[in-house]
This record gives C-alpha cells, structure tokens and sequence, in this order.
C-alpha cells in the first residue's frame, strides 16, 4: 500500500496522525510576514538570515471514552534578527520551540478545554497550515527584551548617577551669581 503524501501547507491532520506521520523540513525567514515584521531595521539583507528547522509527528491516542485523540508534537528551530535594547544593534536570538498540540472536532470544544489544559488545543482540520503554526510558535518563543549576553554600554561621565562624581563636577563649575557677588564685596558702602 502506497502513503499517502503531507504537505505541510495543506496538512490533513486526522489523516496524518493516522499514518503516524512525521514531516520535516527548511523554511525560509523571508516567507514568514509577520516574524519578519520584528527584525531590526538593519537587518534587510535575506541572504544573512538563517532558515529555520522543524520536525512534527502526529499520533492517535487512545481514549477510555470515544475515538482517539489526534495529537501533533512540533519541534522548530531558527534565529531571527533583532534589536539589542541594550546598544541597539542586531542580535540574533536563537528560537526553539518543542510543544504537544492536541486537537478536537470543534472550536466551542477547544474553547472550553484550552483553560485546563496544560497543551494547546486546536480544531482539526483537513488544511492545516502547519508553517502558520510554526510561525506563531516562534513569534510566542521571542524574548520580551532581546539583547546580546555580553553587551554593556560605554558610559560617558555625564551618564552616570555616581553622587560623589556628581558633586565633583557641581563644585568645578562656578555658581552663575558668582560675579555679582564679588562685585557686592568690593563695592564701598
């Protein structure tokens, strides 16, 4: 008997976990609008940007009550572009995302278990576009605050909050009212 063949675009899920499939491959950054709408502004040359990874398999649990649960564990990996908050340079924050999806027949079902559950639920579907779920993922894996590990700021004196530099620095600096005040001494009363 001949597999069938899965696309990862156009994934019929219940048919997939049924083979117990497993699909992988490259995707290319530039493909994905929405994380490619993150990258620092720097980064505008597609050539430099790494392609991501992904794995996903799909089984068939089965249950004590009813049909068999359709669950999907996807692995991906890339990194992305960003701007250090730091130096505001580009970072390229590695992203990997390793996560159980389990799926039901409707969105009302899904709804009611997603509050409970500790993995996420989704409806089935006979078009699933695994690669907008790859996306997502790496969109939720981003770091609130990207910045390189070892990146520090080079303070000028002006910039920093030490008081007794601070107070060095006020004492050089002659009082605006200095010369009057002089001028007050030296005139006769």
């Amino acid at each position: 008997m001949k597999s069938r063949e899965f696309t990862p675009e156009r994934l019929d899920i219940l048919a997939f976990a049924t083979d117990h499939g497993t699909l992988e491959g490259n995707v290319d950054l530039q493909t994905m609008l929405r994380l490619r709408a993150g990258f620092h502004a720097a980064a505008t040359d597609p050539s430099t940007w790494p392609q991501g990874h992904w794995q996903a398999t799909a089984e068939l649990r089965p249950q004590t009550k009813g049909a068999p649960q359709v669950w999907l564990h996807l692995q991906a990996q890339t990194a992305v572009p960003l701007e250090c908050q730091r130096c505001l340079q580009t970072v390229q924050e590695p992203l990997s995302v390793d996560r159980w999806f389990r799926f039901v027949a409707t969105e009302a079902e899904a709804e009611q278990l997603d509050t409970d559950a500790d993995e996420d639920i989704l409806v089935i579907s006979r078009t699933f576009d695994l690669l907008a779920l790859i996306e997502d993922e790496w969109l939720l894996a981003q770091p609130l605050v990207p910045v390189h590990p070892d990146c520090e700021l080079a303070f000028t004196g002006s910039d920093t909050f030490d008081d007794a530099a601070n107070e060095s620095e006020a004492s050089q600096t002659p009082h605006p009212f200095a010369a009057l005040a002089k001028m007050k001494l030296d005139t006769p009363r």
